[in-house]
């Protein structure tokens, strides 16, 4: 599972490493100058697709080895989480991209909580 997380990471890291510096200027020069908004969300949005990318594959785990309990537990945390970053956001900042940024912030920490607990399930 490490090392599949290991080359999904890698593989994910140039893109992200793209959207991230230029991911405004890629979309305004395939969408035109109206959506320049919108390549502002994929900068924001791009680590938070890579932990995913990263950890999607490792969901399986809680099925497979019978964790559906913990797993339901951990959607409940991950709910919490992502409402209390969505919340901060609008509370601080309250316009788009503040919202995008607490949203994929949250994101970003349910992914790898969800991956530790993968990791330790998978390694008894």
């Amino acid at each position: 599972m490490l090392r599949t997380a290991a080359w999904l990471f890698f593989v994910g890291l140039v893109p992200t490493i793209l959207l991230i510096h230029y991911g405004p200027v890629f979309i305004v020069v395939y969408l035109g100058p109206n959506w320049e908004q919108a390549g502002v969300f994929a900068q924001v949005l791009a680590p938070m697709l890579l932990a995913r990318l990263v950890t999607a594959p490792t969901a399986t785990v809680f099925f497979a080895t019978g964790h559906q309990r913990l797993e339901a537990k951990l959607a409940v945390v991950s709910f919490v989480i992502i409402a209390a970053g969505v919340g901060l956001s609008l509370f601080v900042g309250g316009d788009a991209v503040s919202i995008v940024v607490g949203y994929a912030a949250a994101a970003t920490v349910v992914y790898l909580l969800y991956f530790i607990f993968a990791i330790r399930i998978s390694s008894r």
